[in-house]
């Protein structure tokens, strides 16, 4: 069962809801094809080619996405995604506890923690 998103002082809401698997161009096909098989989860393509998702049955508390990577000198990773109710209030309060916003994109935001570990905060509704 999926617990709930946790409310804020502000009332903003938020959650983990996804992992995503980050993936270098000449294993992307491949890692996809384990994680399938592996998993028995149906794919799904997505608008953005980059991107796809692994779609676990209802109930599991985390969704998958899979991005494929630009650079073929990356390494495979993985990042956690949250979910909010108001991405630029979660935003600032994730810079408020020391992490840095590295990119903006028009449906998330990709930070690091204070050590430099990456992840993003999505428009998703938690």
């Amino acid at each position: 069962m999926r617990p709930r998103p946790a409310t804020w002082p502000d009332g903003t809401r938020s959650q983990v809801d996804q992992v995503c698997l980050d993936l270098p161009p000449q294993v992307y096909d491949a890692e996809l094809a384990f994680w399938q098989h592996l998993t028995g989860w149906d794919l799904r393509s997505l608008e953005e080619p980059e991107f796809a998702r692994l779609l676990p049955p209802d109930g599991l508390p985390l969704r998958w996405l899979v991005q494929r990577l630009a650079d073929p000198g990356d390494q495979v990773s993985a990042h956690l995604d949250l979910a909010c109710d108001d991405r630029d209030a979660e935003t600032a309060r994730h810079v408020g506890l020391g992490a840095r916003v590295v990119r903006v994109h028009d449906d998330w935001t990709v930070l690091t923690d204070p050590v430099g570990t990456p992840y993003c905060i999505t428009d998703r509704a938690p």
